[in-house]
């Protein structure tokens, strides 16, 4: 079935008495099914409806979705968790997966209760997609019409909304839009469309990519789409402080009685991309360990081999680490939410990228990891099809992500924690040539 014949479905609320630890082992318990269909996921761009419907009946799309409309209001760390078994079983999955929930989030914090209302009780938790593109929206009474055409939308296959960006075809005065910029282009708004109002390409797996080629991350075409003003907001990217309020924190807070719902993107959207690579990395090692029990070579078992032995240690040892820093990092931004419930001091920017870079080095753990993991198998593993290529091409297809590994977070981190200016620089104190803060020798 191509992605463009997908039928609708309903999400379920999650089911009496699940909890992130019965979602982790129904992860666990779904591996040899995953593991089974990773080929066909791969060529067909997306995973099965059999896998959907295994999740949907489990409550996976409600985990992070508020207790309000029936979700398990789950931490973040325990949806990071819940992502790396996933992955363990199908990376590609995973990502499909997490891309679409994740931005459960982003509703729940920033929209009005009305719209969550809708989203959320009519057709259940939002499974959508989200991505720039060659896009506008134009401004009439009541709202927007959106056209456009929008890349890498992971998740869209089963979603059952989309959510994008797209600038505002006025100038600056439209206080509608996001004035963050004094750049026009970054005039934008997010907007929600329902399914049926967006068309989804058949662009994506088949090997059209390195790796995560069942990532769903076809791409959304919509046409003359209006979008009512309530489902939309300015887009001001990560950096949403002028959504929240020191006091009452945002829409999600006060509905929802959670910090959670203050919506730190910073580090959250990261966090899902250090989570799949963290279950590609043990989906190596997985591998990895069942060919040194049973795989023979020149000099006998390939267990057997001191240097397999070491470089398998060490890469366990990687990949141990990184889900710890994914975990500890999911807990540290969970402490920075409930110090605003209860002191009112919103998180400083510093203190979200540096967890941010932390899951950046995650990532870094994860990809050496695979680099150590298969290097003694020789050549036979690496063949098209070998469950080997397959993880190293997922984890290989996030090092060229400026999300998983570019500098955008610790260079904001430096600008938040020494005030530096866009090019980088210490602000030099006006009229006596020094630079503020500096000490002679």
């Amino acid at each position: 079935m191509s992605v463009g014949q997908l039928e609708d479905y309903a999400v379920k609320t999650a089911p009496e008495g699940a909890t992130p630890q019965t979602l982790r082992q129904k992860a666990i318990d779904l591996r040899p099914l995953l593991l089974e269909q990773q080929a066909e996921t791969e060529q067909r761009g997306y995973y099965s409806t059999e896998i959907r419907d295994a999740l949907n009946d489990a409550g996976f799309f409600a985990v992070i979705q508020p207790r309000t409309f029936g979700g398990m209001e789950s931490s973040i760390a325990d949806y990071y968790q819940v992502i790396v078994e996933i992955a363990r079983g199908c990376p590609s999955t995973a990502w499909c997966y997490a891309l679409g929930v994740g931005k459960t989030l982003m509703v729940s914090s920033f929209y009005p209760e009305e719209v969550q209302r809708d989203i959320h009780e009519r057709v259940g938790v939002v499974h959508g997609a989200y991505g720039p593109g060659r896009s506008t929206a134009r401004p009439v009474e009541g709202g927007y019409i959106i056209n456009g055409t929008f890349n890498y939308c992971s998740g869209v296959p089963y979603s059952n909304h989309l959510l994008g960006t797209a600038p505002v075809t006025v100038d600056d005065s439209d206080d509608r839009v996001s004035t963050w910029s004094a750049d026009k282009k970054s005039n934008l708004i997010e907007f929600i469309l329902p399914r049926g109002s967006y068309e989804i390409l058949d662009d994506w797996g088949d090997g059209r990519t390195l790796g995560m080629n069942g990532s769903g991350s076809f791409s959304a075409r919509v046409e003359d789409a209006f979008v009512p003003t309530a489902f939309t907001m300015p887009d001001v990217g990560h950096l949403r402080d002028p959504l929240r309020d020191p006091e009452n924190g945002t829409v999600g807070t006060r509905l929802h009685g959670n910090p959670m719902y203050l919506g730190y993107l910073e580090f959250f959207l990261t966090g899902e991309i250090t989570a799949v690579q963290v279950g590609a990395a043990r989906a190596m090692l997985d591998e990895i360990e069942s060919m040194m029990r049973t795989k023979m070579g020149p000099r006998g078992l390939y267990g057997n081999n001191p240097a397999t032995q070491g470089d398998f240690a060490e890469a366990t040892k990687l990949v141990d680490g990184a889900e710890a820093i994914l975990i500890h990092g999911a807990e540290m931004g969970a402490a920075l939410q409930e110090e605003w419930a209860r002191t009112h001091r919103l998180p400083q920017q510093t203190e979200l990228w540096r967890i941010a870079n932390m899951f950046q080095l995650a990532n870094t753990m994860a990809w050496d990891a695979g680099l150590l993991a298969f290097r003694q198998m020789g050549t036979s593993p690496l063949k098209r099809g070998e469950r080997i290529q397959r993880y190293f091409r997922d984890l290989a297809q996030e090092r060229a992500q400026a999300t998983a590994t570019g500098r955008a977070f610790r260079e904001s981190g430096l600008r938040a924690q020494f005030g530096l200016g866009m090019d980088m620089k210490f602000p030099e104190v006006a009229g006596s040539g020094r630079v503020q803060g500096a000490t002679r020798a």
